[in-house]
């Protein structure tokens, strides 16, 4: 496994497993999770793989976010990226602060993804219960 850009090295990586969504056909539930300043969360599936995208194919994650006091209610900054065939992709890290996270990215070749958030906050973050969509 390789890391894309190495000055964005995470200062933890954890493996959060996702259950399939009984009602949405191709939707996967996120666990609650407590993240902190540069920690990297990966999501995988129940077996610890990835989803497998062709080309062209998205992968989208959807949540919710506890109010933060230090922001006054408002949300936290969150990154998101994504390793594919087992290199961390951070270039270019798109990061926003929200209450609702929601992002997607388009497989640009084919392969095996995960989808992963990293804390851009200095205070904690704490996700709600989200899901993982591929369409």
């Amino acid at each position: 496994d390789e890391i894309d850009v190495r000055e964005s090295v995470p200062s933890s990586i954890s493996y959060f497993a996702v259950t399939p969504d009984n009602v949405k056909e191709n939707t996967w539930n996120t666990p609650e999770i407590i993240f902190t300043n540069g920690a990297l969360i990966v999501f995988t599936k129940e077996d610890g793989s990835g989803w497998h995208l062709e080309k062209g194919e998205t992968i989208k994650f959807s949540g919710e976010t506890y109010p933060s006091e230090i922001f006054n209610g408002k949300g936290q900054t969150i990154g998101y990226s994504y390793i594919v065939n087992g290199k961390l992709v951070m270039k270019n890290l798109a990061a926003e602060a929200t209450l609702n996270p929601e992002h997607e990215f388009t497989a640009k070749e084919s392969g095996e993804y995960y989808f992963c958030l990293i804390c851009c906050s200095s205070d904690s973050i704490t996700l709600k219960e989200g899901n993982i969509t591929v369409k």
